[in-house]
């Protein structure tokens, strides 16, 4: 998949009249920053309920036009493009009534925070023919593409045998980095978007927080894995326990994936991803999404030989950014980016059928 760079993404348009909904700490230390990087890009609004959060940030990247309403940003037609970067539960309600517009939108991930309400979403993308990203942004981290090269071309050329067994580990109770500045909200944050249910019917109000949990956290690691191995990974098991560690296992053919997320704090990020071969092993190992100046690192190991394969400073560009100018060049282009409402679908329905036969355990 081949993705902008700084020096392949030119335009002799004018920038793209951006619009942010939300201003809180992801919109500001993420999306805000990210597009405030890229010269095709202009952000010309901002709708945030808080008001002093609203002036500060606004300040802060210097936009000309702050709104509380998110209505008045809606309601603009000078504005091309929208980010939507809100409390998850409150994400769909905005992302509909834009995607209704057939206003381009960047939101954050979850997508929905039920299948139903997802797919709903999808057919109203697809009626008014609106572009949708969502925001898995490890997707678009450099050192990830090149594991997947490596994947890809290992699997193709059979060196190393077949793939016997895949593990993989989410253990990202903390940043385990210095969070960049940014603007503080002052007191509590109040309540001001529409809410939709957190979790569906069938799941029992006691299981709902651990519903919500794999929605915000596994769903990454479940987007990364369909990415690599295809649509054909079934759900097996999935097992949820007291501690709010969450086990899945997908069938894969013929080795099986074995995922596990829990809100480990060990100081520092730890995620990663291991694919064993018959004669060598390929791992994954993914940073911060904080660390603005570090990509995933690839590990190859075969014959009592490892090999570390990091991705130069030259070439280096925060996932945060290559997923911004993936949006902005998918708009201009009337095309889609690899993350789009469409295809992130299929984790909604996955996580859905993970948790129909979920097993609770002490």
């Amino acid at each position: 998949m081949s993705m902008p760079t700084s020096a392949g993404f030119k335009s002799s348009r004018e920038p793209l009249r951006i619009g942010v909904i939300g201003a809180g700490f992801i919109a500001q230390v993420a999306h805000l920053y990210a597009l405030s990087q890229i010269p095709e890009a202009r952000i010309v609004a901002l709708a945030e309920p808080d008001d002093g959060l609203r002036e500060a940030v606004s300040r802060l990247f210097g936009i000309e036009s702050a709104f509380r309403a998110y209505q008045e940003i809606l309601d603009r037609s000078d504005i091309e493009a929208l980010v939507i970067c809100v409390p998850r539960r409150a994400q769909s309600h905005l992302v509909t009534k834009a995607l209704s517009g057939a206003r381009a939108v960047l939101s954050e991930k979850p997508m929905a925070m039920t299948l139903e309400e997802a797919t709903k979403m999808v057919s109203i993308a697809q009626r008014s023919g609106a572009s949708w990203t969502v925001g898995y942004m490890k997707r678009y981290d450099i050192g990830v593409q090149r594991f997947s090269n490596l994947f890809t071309s290992l699997r193709a050329s059979g060196e190393l045998g077949a793939v016997v067994d895949v593990h993989m580990r989410d253990f990202c109770g903390a940043y385990g980095v210095a969070a960049p500045p940014h603007v503080r909200r002052t007191g509590s944050r109040q309540n001001r978007y529409p809410e939709a249910p957190i979790a569906p019917d069938f799941i029992p109000d006691t299981l709902r927080a651990g519903y919500e949990y794999t929605l915000n956290v596994a769903s990454h690691d479940i987007n990364l894995l369909r990415a690599l191995f295809g649509d054909d990974i079934t759900p097996s098991r999935f097992s949820v326990r007291s501690n709010r560690v969450q086990r899945m296992i997908f069938e894969a053919g013929g080795f099986l994936i074995n995922l596990v997320v829990a809100p480990v704090d060990i100081g520092r990020w730890d995620q990663r991803l291991d694919v064993t071969f018959e004669r060598g092993r390929l791992s994954l190992v993914l940073p911060s999404p904080l660390a603005r100046h570090e990509s995933a690192t690839v590990v190859l190991e075969r014959a009592g030989n490892s090999q570390m394969i990091t991705v130069p400073a030259s070439e280096h560009i925060w996932s945060f950014e290559v997923q911004a100018r993936s949006f902005v060049e998918a708009v201009r282009q009337g095309t889609e980016t690899i993350t789009s409402g469409a295809a992130c679908l299929a984790d909604v329905a996955m996580i859905d059928s993970l948790w129909k036969k979920v097993e609770c355990r002490d």
